[in-house]
């Protein structure tokens, strides 16, 4: 029983710090995640508004001087 107490106080902080490891990686990897996605994101909508704003300026530098 001693050793088994013993060795339950030695392990405690390896598996607490391993499972602290493994939040600490989880958190990293769904920021990551979430970071690449805003940025897919935002590219899109630039990509979107670009072409309309160069529509806009292909409307309204027709010649009407006819």
């Amino acid at each position: 029983m001693d050793n088994g107490v013993f060795l339950l106080f030695l392990l405690l902080p390896f598996g607490l710090g391993l499972f602290l490891a493994a939040v600490a990686l989880l958190h990293g990897a769904s920021a990551g995640v979430n970071a690449l996605l805003l940025g897919v994101k935002n590219r899109i909508v630039t990509g979107h508004r670009r072409r309309r704003q160069r529509s806009y300026i292909r409307r309204h530098q027709r010649d009407f001087s006819l």
